[in-house]
């Protein structure tokens, strides 16, 4: 919803979405926005040059 919500664009909203659930994936409790940030250039700069 907050990708959804800060750019009403379904593929920024995906990718964000991806990389909230990664960022908590790989911690020990829900991930801080630092962590999602970081994942969601990882995941953005996949979906360019995918």
């Amino acid at each position: 919803m907050a990708g959804w919500m800060e750019k009403r664009e379904y593929g920024h909203a995906f990718r964000l979405g991806v990389a909230a659930g990664s960022a908590s994936a790989f911690s020990e409790n829900l991930a801080t926005g630092e962590e999602i940030r970081r994942l969601y250039g990882c995941v953005e700069s996949r979906a360019v040059s995918g």
